[in-house]
């Protein structure tokens, strides 16, 4: 029996976009929540924050230069999936 395959359909947004590193017990920024895609992610060390280049700022670190993958599934699927990347 064969293995059913699925195709992917990739856009890439046109938007740049930063990672940027605060403490790990900062608040939730603002500007890190919002904009077409943003990512926040928590752990001990530190508070990361994926959104557009546009927004983050003055003083912040970050690393600019990043552009963002959405994946589109499926048609019977209704999940979709980003994938940040440098270049």
């Amino acid at each position: 029996m064969a293995a059913a395959t699925s195709h992917l359909e990739l856009s890439l947004l046109p938007e740049r976009f930063a990672i940027s590193r605060l403490a790990a017990d900062s608040p939730i920024p603002a500007w890190g929540t919002q904009g077409p895609f943003f990512s926040v992610t928590r752990t001990g060390d530190e508070l990361s924050i994926v959104t557009e280049l546009s927004r983050v700022p003055v003083g912040v670190q970050s690393q600019p230069g990043w552009r963002v993958l959405k994946v589109h599934p499926a048609r019977r699927s209704k999940n979709k999936f980003v994938c940040c990347f440098d270049f």
